[in-house]
């Protein structure tokens, strides 16, 4: 069996460490979550599985890493519809809808309302802005129930969204492709954005006229857009194991930290691996609540036994992340190493197997290779 231990790559763990903030976006339907860093005014589109009827959506911003100016008159627009198809027939449902919330408190780096917050809220039946639905709300505490500012975390909710704008709390996501844009004055910056015109702010980003008064703070302000999915892909069920001590992973899904993933005071800890630098970057466990899917990390676990994890995922059955020598490679479902050696033009695979490397080699008889099947969950080195 070809193994070997290489205690040279968990070593340089410890010296390039940094803080990772986590993910400044994230979409979520039903359960099912997807975080991305933004990079650029759109955000590629997600595929969702079908999820129950009365399903949430729901989109949250992570401002922790953002440059907050303190003021007293931020303001965040949010705006999201839903593209029907020809055989829709529905009489009765709102395709589009609109909120914008003003002013907001920043100081010290904290987002929060202001005893004169308002948040008013639009729907429309037809996406031509035909029969309009819309209201104000101006209390302080009812506007909490609408829209969540926690610290350096704005959360959009659908299903309340709905309710500001007037209309019923529920629709029915699946089978639709929807579109959604988020956009927020220039107080809260991301730092790789550009800023929206006025003109672009009333023409694009909020489809409707506005007074001044919502309008204006978000003017040379910062937006992002993008589309998704639900109910036009399947969702695979997938069990991931880890092992105590060392794993090298890539999960096929996000895993939370806590009930029902993985318990925080196990987890000694996180390291999140850039394969295009070849570095390393410390995340301390106590500042995430999870583990982001597609992205690889070293991880420590104070556990006895195999931890294993359930859960549903969306991506292609294989996944690779190519860096300027070695390159990560990981899988949706059980694969065997043979039949992707031509796929990815390699000759072998490397593992860390919880206590110590393992390989396998095209050419090299099964018996004498350390692993002959990639595992969902894991992620392996290859050239």
């Amino acid at each position: 069996m070809v193994q070997w231990r290489n205690s040279l790559l968990l070593i340089a763990l410890f010296f390039c460490g940094q803080n990772l903030n986590a993910a400044d976006f994230s979409v979520q339907v039903g359960s099912h979550v997807q975080q991305v860093d933004i990079s650029g005014t759109s955000i590629s589109q997600i595929d969702f599985p079908s999820v129950s009827e009365d399903a949430n959506l729901v989109f949250t911003i992570d401002a922790s890493g953002w440059n907050l100016q303190d003021t007293e008159s931020a303001a965040f627009g949010f705006s999201i519809e839903r593209h029907d198809k020809e055989s829709t027939v529905s009489t009765d449902e709102y395709r589009r809808a609109l909120m914008v919330v003003r002013p907001l408190k920043v100081e010290n780096g904290v987002i929060s309302l202001l005893p004169d917050t308002e948040v008013r809220g639009w729907g429309w039946k037809y996406l031509n802005q035909g029969e309009l639905a819309w209201r104000t709300v101006s209390n302080q505490t009812e506007v909490a129930q609408y829209i969540s500012i926690n610290g350096q975390s704005i959360v959009v909710d659908y299903h309340n969204l709905r309710t500001a704008a007037g209309l019923s709390a529920v629709s029915n996501p699946n089978d639709f492709d929807w579109e959604y844009r988020l956009l927020w004055s220039d107080h809260l910056s991301q730092g790789s954005l550009q800023p929206l015109s006025a003109s672009e702010v009333i023409d694009t980003w909020l489809p409707i006229s506005l007074d001044s008064s919502f309008t204006d703070p978000l003017s040379q302000g910062y937006g992002v857009n993008g589309r998704f999915t639900v109910g036009q892909v399947a969702a695979t069920n997938v069990d991931v194991q880890l092992n105590p001590g060392w794993n090298l992973i890539e999960l096929p899904y996000t895993v939370s930290l806590g009930t029902g993933g993985i318990p925080v005071q196990q987890l000694e800890s996180v390291w999140q691996i850039d394969v295009t630098s070849g570095g390393f970057t410390q995340i301390n466990p106590q500042e995430i609540s999870m583990l982001q899917a597609s992205t690889p990390y070293w991880v420590k676990l104070s556990i006895n036994e195999v931890l294993t994890l359930s859960g549903v995922t969306m991506l292609e059955e294989v996944r690779v992340t190519e860096g300027p020598q070695w390159n990560l490679v990981s899988v949706a479902s059980n694969t065997a190493v043979s039949s992707i050696y031509d796929q990815l033009s390699t000759q072998g695979f490397w593992y860390w197997d919880g206590e110590q490397w393992m390989s396998a080699l095209s050419g090299v008889p099964t018996v004498l290779n350390g692993f002959d099947v990639l595992q969902p969950g894991s992620a392996y080195y290859y050239k």
